[in-house]
């Protein structure tokens, strides 16, 4: 789980995947408009592929602003596309 201000990650994401964050702005200006399902169908299948992990937990982990707090709750990736270990 992330909890962070939206700026924060942001900021991240624009310096660590700038086509990524780029695509997603894009997305975003369009939301809630007569343009959002093309910009939907245009840009999101081009926006590379990378888990939120690495581009931007990891970056902002390399310059102190992240921080790991201990939960005792079960776990489901719902990024993969593999079953669970059983």
């Amino acid at each position: 789980m992330f909890v962070a201000p939206v700026g924060l990650l942001l900021q991240h994401l624009k310096d660590a995947e700038p086509e990524l964050h780029a695509g997603l702005t894009r997305i975003a200006a369009a939301w809630n408009t007569e343009a959002q399902d093309l910009a939907l169908a245009r840009v999101w299948p081009t926006l590379p592929k990378i888990a939120i992990d690495y581009a931007v937990a990891e970056p902002a982990s390399a310059v102190y602003d992240v921080a790991v707090i201990p939960g005792d709750f079960t776990w489901d990736d719902v990024g993969t596309s593999r079953p669970s270990p059983a």
